[in-house]
C-alpha cells in the first residue's frame, strides 16, 4: 500500500525574517550603548535576513512604554546593509531603540539599549 499527498504545491513559503546583530557605531559596554554627550550623530547597523524593511524606533525604558515610541528611521533598501543615521545631538537618553525587520508575512524584533553621558 502507498499513500500519496497531493497538496497545493505552488504555494511558495516565504522565509521568515531573520535579525543577526543590531550594533551601534558606538561599542556596548555591559549591555549599553553609552553616547558621548558632544555626540551628534549616531548609525545604527542591522544585519539581517529575509527582510523588505527595516523599521527604527527609539522607546523609553520602563513598563508597558511601546505606545510611547518614536520612529527614528527606516530602511527599505537593504543592498548596502540595513541602517540609519540618528542625530542624537541634544538627546538625553536611557532609552530602548527597538529594530522590526519586516518580511512579507511576518516581523523579527531586537533592540539595544542607549544612554547618554551626563558627565
Amino acid at each position: 500500500m502507498s499513500v500519496c499527498f497531493i497538496g497545493n504545491s505552488s504555494k511558495i513559503h516565504e522565509p521568515d525574517p531573520e535579525i543577526i546583530k543590531t550594533y551601534t557605531n558606538i561599542p556596548e559596554i555591559n549591555n549599553w550603548v553609552t553616547i558621548p554627550k558632544e555626540t551628534k550623530e549616531i548609525t545604527i547597523y542591522v544585519q539581517a535576513k529575509h527582510t523588505e524593511t527595516v523599521l527604527f524606533w527609539l522607546v523609553p525604558t520602563g513598563t508597558a512604554t511601546w505606545k510611547e515610541r518614536r520612529l527614528i528611521g527606516c530602511d527599505t533598501d537593504g543592498i548596502d546593509g540595513w541602517s540609519v543615521k540618528w542625530n542624537v545631538n541634544g538627546e538625553g537618553l536611557h532609552h530602548h531603540i527597538s529594530v522590526q525587520a519586516l518580511g512579507l508575512t511576518s516581523i523579527s524584533s531586537d533592540s539595544i539599549n542607549v544612554h547618554t553621558e551626563y558627565k
